[in-house]
């Protein structure tokens, strides 16, 4: 897995208010308003912890809406 967390900070930083507004047990369901308020960023996050972003024929990470590659380290 590549570990270049800077794709997801924004989404790791969107998460963590998110949850602290809407604490587990809170009963946010899928199908509600405030479940799409997260999705962008939980679907970002479940890219980056399944390792989808990473473009391995282009060697850079994918960073959704950034428009810019960032370049994997060595």
């Amino acid at each position: 897995m590549r570990t270049n967390s800077s794709c997801v900070a924004g989404a790791i930083a969107a998460a963590d208010s998110w949850l602290c507004s809407h604490p587990l047990g809170s009963n946010v369901t899928a199908n509600s308003q405030t479940w799409k308020q997260i999705t962008s960023s939980y679907s970002m996050l479940a890219n980056y912890n399944e390792d989808l972003l990473w473009t391995p024929a282009r060697k850079y990470f994918a960073c959704a809406g950034s428009g810019q590659p960032i370049e994997q380290a060595r």
